[in-house]
């Protein structure tokens, strides 16, 4: 889907949300279960893992959720293709703030069929993330592209040039880094405070940050 037009990346991204939603709702009725299709003990996300004999996640996340993910990753194609574009920068900015405003209406109004479940990355939670990241993103593209407001984001682009390293780090390299760092830490704040994990997180995103400034000054860039 990544060269076709946008309206075909559109409906597809629709389509996958809607056909997620359909997989979870029919296999809760076909199955005779009761209850919550989207129950965190038993369903089709976790079924298709027992079937496919997937190590089922104790946090509750599932494999099927690539599936209404890629949604996510289409509307992202969506944005940056409108950035790419020839229309003008206010016609830009706008198109994003309407499109947030849509996400976050449509993704609200879905809850009453569809919960927001981020471990499962349902439809309603698809779109009222995507409604908040076009906000986000027309904020960023008036400050920095329009007004030229360039300067503080610095650490932003650091991080942007290399957000691959910096998710795959995230995901393999913060259990490592917390390790590494709590006998330090320990001594100054008990692990059973409130604050210790808070603590500790902001710590591992500095140590990501550190990691692709070190990458950024080598002009180390992975990219697909």
């Amino acid at each position: 889907m990544l060269h076709r037009r946008a309206v075909t990346q559109a409906l597809t991204a629709v389509t996958i949300l809607v056909v997620h939603s359909l997989a979870f709702v029919l296999f809760q009725r076909l199955s005779g279960l009761e209850g919550d299709p989207w129950a965190a003990q038993y369903n089709f996300g976790r079924f298709l893992d027992t079937m496919l004999h997937l190590p089922l996640s104790s946090g509750g996340y599932v494999t099927f959720n690539a599936f209404s993910s890629a949604a996510t990753i289409l509307f992202g194609v969506l944005c940056g293709e409108l950035l790419r574009g020839r229309w003008s920068p206010p016609v830009k900015l706008l198109v994003l703030i309407a499109a947030g405003a849509a996400g976050l209406w449509i993704g609200w109004e879905l809850t009453a069929w569809v919960p927001m479940i981020k471990r499962l990355w349902t439809t309603s939670f698809a779109v009222f993330a995507a409604g908040w990241t076009s906000l986000l993103m027309a904020g960023f593209y008036l400050v920095i592209d329009m007004l030229k407001l360039q300067r503080w984001a610095f650490p932003l682009t650091v991080v942007g040039m290399n957000s691959i390293a910096s998710y795959v780090f995230s995901g393999v390299g913060s259990s490592v880094v917390q390790r590494g760092l709590s006998p330090f830490v320990e001594p100054l704040l008990p692990p059973s405070s409130t604050a210790f994990p808070i603590v500790m997180a902001m710590l591992v995103v500095v140590v990501n940050f550190l990691f692709c400034y070190w990458l950024y000054r080598h002009r180390i860039f992975f990219k697909v």
